[in-house]
């Protein structure tokens, strides 16, 4: 099983861990918001990570919607329930008039969840110096997708 949520699947330095922790903390320090930790129920075993973050792209503030399950776990709808929960505390909670998530093109798995919720794709474009699937979700489709949801589930 693969035990690194990294890009590559190889595991971070320490110095390359403790910065992306001091930039999660930050974030929440000064936004109120930011990645929580999933853990499994019957024992927290560590399953993924996920949640919103706040990024710069094209020069705007874009809030982005993020997701990371470790290998072990794929296939379960963990992912999706993860971005689910993100964007209920988005919107619901916070409030945001939209929601962005991207991934790199090979990534299919990550496609596939943003369009499970709802997301829409617009545009392929660079981050972090390599082309991504660009996707996006606005209030009002996020409260039609939303409460469509929930009348299925009644």
């Amino acid at each position: 099983m693969r035990k690194s949520l990294s890009a590559d699947g190889q595991p971070l330095s320490e110095e390359a861990t403790r910065e992306h922790i001091r930039q999660a903390v930050e974030h929440w320090q000064q936004r109120g918001f930011g990645f929580w930790v999933f853990r499994r129920r019957s024992d927290a075993g560590f399953i993924g990570r996920g949640g919103l973050k706040t990024y710069r792209i094209d020069g705007k503030e874009v809030v982005g919607l993020a997701y990371a399950v470790l290998s072990g776990y794929w296939n379960q709808g963990l992912a999706t329930e993860m971005g689910a929960a993100s964007l209920e505390a988005g919107f619901g909670r916070l409030g945001f008039p939209e929601i962005a998530s991207w991934a790199l093109p090979g990534n299919l798995a990550s496609q596939r969840v943003m369009g499970k919720l709802g997301l829409r794709y617009e545009r392929d474009f660079e981050f972090a110096g390599l082309l991504h699937r660009f996707y996006r979700l606005v209030t009002a489709d996020w409260r039609g997708y939303h409460g469509a949801g929930r009348e299925e589930d009644a």
